[in-house]
């Protein structure tokens, strides 16, 4: 699958790739992307590799393999995969190419360049180009959510409700009665976001990942990337003096 679609960029001749891979990239060295039966890719030195900040379309025309430039986007992850970015000779970014024609969707992580990347994605959604022409990728409200459950999903909503189990955040974005959207946020998570998650209420935000079906759609966080704010900057955070937080534990 994602070979093939590496394919197609690497053959459109006439689309003009203007935007570099970031600078200060570790290069890793030339290589070629095959499938390696799994469903993950290596490169033909037969290193594990992941493409960071994307995530393909189902595959598009046969496709001949094409050298490219090899850069780390971050750690191994857990399964000593290798996060990459992808060049062509010229140094243009395989990445943000598949984001700006509408063949791929932002997969938000701490990347470099991850506003670029969201640029990019940004412009193909508002031309409607490739994957942004479908009803189910396009942002959409709350209440819509759970007309695709166990998709990957784009929503836009404003924060009417906020629950706050055990030091997680629940976000509910739409009717507080009706169908709607739960974003759940735990306990670790919560503490890597810029700001407070449990100061949004009101707020408009945009969250995308894989949402679950049911009563009320929900979609679970794994990274803070995978919210936007649309009307704003974050809440400072509420700081509690010690001497306060003390007295409150003495309290009966």
């Amino acid at each position: 699958m994602r070979r093939t679609i590496l394919a197609v960029l690497l053959l459109w001749g006439g689309v003009a790739w203007a935007e570099p891979v970031p600078s200060g990239l570790a290069f890793l060295g030339w290589g070629r992307l095959v499938e390696d039966g799994a469903g993950g890719l290596r490169t033909d030195a037969g290193a594990a590799v992941t493409l960071a900040g994307v995530r393909p379309l189902p595959p598009p025309p046969s496709w001949q393999g094409v050298g490219l430039r090899l850069y780390a986007a971050g750690p191994p992850d857990r399964w000593e995969r290798q996060p990459v970015y992808a060049a062509d000779a010229q140094g243009r970014w395989l990445q943000a190419e598949w984001l700006r024609q509408g063949l791929a969707h932002l997969d938000p992580a701490p990347v470099p360049g991850l506003e670029r990347l969201r640029a990019a994605e940004d412009a193909a959604r508002a031309d409607r180009r490739g994957l942004w022409a479908g009803a189910a990728m396009v942002a959409h409200g709350p209440d819509q959510a759970v007309a695709w459950p166990r998709r990957y999903q784009i929503i836009e909503g404003r924060v009417m409700g906020i629950s706050l189990p055990r030091g997680a955040v629940g976000l509910l974005l739409g009717d507080v009665k009706g169908q709607g959207l739960m974003v759940r946020i735990d306990r670790r998570l919560r503490r890597r976001f810029s700001g407070d998650p449990a100061l949004l209420r009101g707020r408009m935000i945009r969250v995308r990942g894989p949402v679950r079906g049911g009563g009320r759609a929900e979609m679970d966080l794994a990274d803070p990337a995978q919210l936007e704010l649309l009307d704003g900057p974050w809440p400072a955070r509420m700081k509690r003096h010690r001497h306060a937080a003390e007295s409150q534990q003495e309290s009966p």
